[in-house]
């Protein structure tokens, strides 16, 4: 072996080690990147299904109040708080984030980070957001039960 295939070689090394450390911290930081962003989407969509899940609750009270009193009472109030429910169900179906963001998938799967199921139940719920028509037609009938 030659004094310049030496030089090569001991010069090779170094270099390799070099990028492979360089690859590692990159790998690590944008694993955490997504993390963090993973992170920032839920707690907007948890903000989001919060004003929705408060106006669902309230109309499910008023509509315990409307049926309890054999449809004499709280009509009024019901379809009052029908329509807060619509306008708060509609900027859920807007503003909610539902699809997947990153930027290098590929990478994120190798590494197991993926996050399908959280998206998953996302489309699940808004997809069951349109069944609440057909409860409030039943709710309508003259014989509830």
């Amino acid at each position: 072996m030659t004094i310049r295939n030496r030089l090569k070689l001991i010069g090779l090394v170094p270099i390799t080690l070099l990028i492979l450390l360089a690859s590692y911290f990159f790998v690590t930081s944008y694993v955490n990147f997504e993390k963090a962003q993973k992170l920032k989407t839920i707690l907007k969509n948890n903000a989001i299904l919060e004003k929705s899940l408060i106006d669902i609750g309230k109309e499910r009270g008023v509509t315990a109040l409307y049926l309890g009193k054999e449809k004499k009472e709280f009509k009024e109030l019901l379809m009052k708080q029908r329509n807060f429910t619509d306008n708060s169900l509609a900027k859920l179906k807007s503003q909610l984030i539902v699809e997947d963001s990153t930027y290098l998938p590929l990478l994120l799967m190798v590494l197991g980070e993926t996050d399908t199921e959280r998206i998953d139940k996302y489309r699940s719920l808004l997809s069951s957001l349109n069944g609440i028509d057909g409860i409030r037609a039943l709710v309508d009938k003259e014989n509830p039960n």
